[in-house]
């Protein structure tokens, strides 16, 4: 019914909305001392020297966070991360990436945030692909979707501490959509480029010889990172995450395509000029 429509509608964009999120000061304020020395240290060390970009609190409360290592709020695996992150930064102009340079490539549903967690309480960025052809679309465009659906993602104090969940449907994948530049610069991005925990991953029916692609690229990834990654068939997949998390397509509840549209929406009602907001923030459900 039209009443059950809008409520499940506007129910999405709350899953998206950071309404609830606690102000900065008060995620500062309620960290043990040693970690609040942590990041007075991490921002000693960036402006000891002249930088090529500037960060808040939140930024650098992040990459502390996602320090690589078994142990949080490292200050040396931070900076690191910081020093290439602000490389690739500037090179990709990430600091003026909007939610409007990287529509079009989200609208082709390769990934998505999809507002909802796995059975062990991580947001899920889910990706299909079997959408994505190397040959024919561009890398970096894909990349820059990545980028910033998990900057949006990481911007929840419970992502940024507890780290989200990959699943990547399989079906209809095939050597088409494989290329050796593609899964480095993702498994790149996914392993230290972004002040990001990725605490699972899910390949969910990949086909019979995909061993052979996996073969290929585990050198690509760390000890760390291969154990997280899980390989369900079929109906094992509910053993992680819910129907109710997951789009129609992999046998959810989940409408992608109204995910998708409720996501670019809210952003839209936040990037946009103050002038064309309220058009946003009206328009119908």
């Amino acid at each position: 019914t039209p009443s059950k429509i809008i409520t499940t509608r506007k129910a999405m964009i709350q899953n998206f909305s950071m309404e609830n999120e606690r102000p900065i000061e008060y995620q500062i304020e309620d960290l043990p001392s040693e970690r609040k020395q942590a990041l007075s240290l991490l921002k000693d060390l960036w402006y000891s020297e002249k930088r090529k970009l500037d960060y808040d609190d939140l930024s650098f409360l992040r990459f502390l966070r996602a320090s690589p290592g078994d142990v949080k709020f490292n200050v040396d695996t931070a900076y690191q991360v910081m020093l290439k992150y602000t490389d690739w930064s500037v090179r990709l102009d990430l600091p003026h990436l909007t939610v409007e340079k990287v529509k079009k490539q989200l609208e082709s549903m390769i990934l998505a945030p999809m507002g909802t967690k796995t059975k062990s309480g991580h947001y899920i960025l889910y990706f299909k692909p079997a959408r994505f052809f190397p040959g024919q679309m561009n890398l970096q465009d894909m990349l820059l979707s990545l980028i910033y659906v998990i900057d949006k993602m990481t911007e929840r104090e419970q992502t940024a501490i507890e780290g989200l969940a990959l699943v990547a449907n399989m079906d209809g994948w095939g050597w088409n959509n494989f290329s050796f530049e593609y899964a480095k610069e993702l498994l790149q991005t996914l392993q230290g480029r972004l002040p990001c925990r990725v605490r699972s991953f899910m390949i969910a029916n990949p086909p019979f010889w995909f061993g052979a692609v996996y073969r290929m690229v585990t050198p690509m990834m760390t000890t760390a990172f291969s154990q997280k990654i899980v390989m369900p068939h079929g109906h094992e997949v509910f053993q992680y995450v819910d129907r109710e998390a997951l789009p129609t397509e992999m046998g959810g509840t989940l409408s992608l395509c109204d995910t998708l549209h409720q996501f670019i929406t809210y952003r839209e009602a936040i990037e946009m000029p103050t002038s064309q907001t309220s058009n946003v923030l009206s328009a119908p459900l």
